[in-house]
């Protein structure tokens, strides 16, 4: 058995993989109830079923050495955790989840791939072939650069948090009409369309250069991709990590 965990800004998600790569248990918990590691972790697999390996994408340092005890404690596994070097030309503080989604996005729907991920930022990344590279290394994949963005949730929140007046709004998905009539109407038509045309024009201009497969993720990934007509996965991560741990050996 293998399990991929990936530790996000606001949740952490846990899936664990039989033989193939499909997951047979997932478990999404929010970072702020997060109090009790090992009881989640015992709820997905016991230590009575061998636990092959445990792959970690981790974006919240701090909890690493938590994680690490812990599955190590319980399940004799030293964890795995993911960093940018699995990637040509990836600079070093690309996010760990960020290299799950690419390595996930290639495997599931090929090359080159765009991954946009809606979550507490919204990123967008694209993997080509390493020969498409101008870097000279033997790995079989390139990273062909990204993009970072606030997050539609956290944009509102800044929204809320800047201004006198503005109240703290919950995003909406498909809102049809582009003016609002009201400060929520207004707020809520912001978030939605704003973040629909600028992804739109990102899109746009990254197929100026070139013309990847374009695959959603994230807490909002699915309202975005409906509306842009892209493709979505919302376990895309965790997908990445059972691919990365049985494809580059480790």
């Amino acid at each position: 058995m293998f399990l991929g965990i990936n530790i996000g800004n606001s949740f952490t998600s846990i899936g664990l993989f039989k033989t193939t790569p499909e997951i047979y248990k997932y478990m999404k918990i929010a970072n702020k109830e997060l109090w009790d590691i090992k009881t989640c972790l015992l709820e997905i697999v016991s230590p009575k079923e061998q636990v092959e390996a445990v792959m970690i994408a981790s974006v919240v340092p701090q909890k690493n050495e938590t994680f690490a005890r812990i599955i190590e404690a319980v399940y004799g596994v030293v964890p795995f955790f993911i960093d940018p070097s699995l990637l040509n030309g990836a600079y070093p503080e690309l996010g760990a989840d960020r290299v799950a989604n690419l390595i996930g996005g290639q495997k599931l729907f090929g090359l080159p791939v765009c991954v946009i991920d809606f979550g507490t930022a919204t990123t967008i990344d694209v993997l080509i072939p390493n020969s498409q590279s101008p870097i000279p290394n033997p790995q079989p994949l390139s990273y062909g650069g990204g993009v970072i963005l606030p997050g539609v949730s956290s944009g509102l929140k800044s929204l809320h948090q800047n201004t006198a007046l503005l109240p703290n709004v919950d995003f909406s998905a498909e809102i049809t009409q582009i003016l609002g009539k009201s400060t929520h109407e207004c707020i809520k038509a912001g978030a939605y369309w704003g973040e629909v045309y600028r992804i739109q024009g990102l899109i746009n201009k990254i197929k100026e250069t070139i013309n990847p497969i374009f695959v959603c993720t994230g807490g909002m990934g699915e309202q975005f991709a409906k509306v842009l007509a892209l493709k979505y996965e919302p376990l895309l991560t965790l997908y990445g990590l059972y691919f990365i741990w049985k494809h580059f050996k480790y």
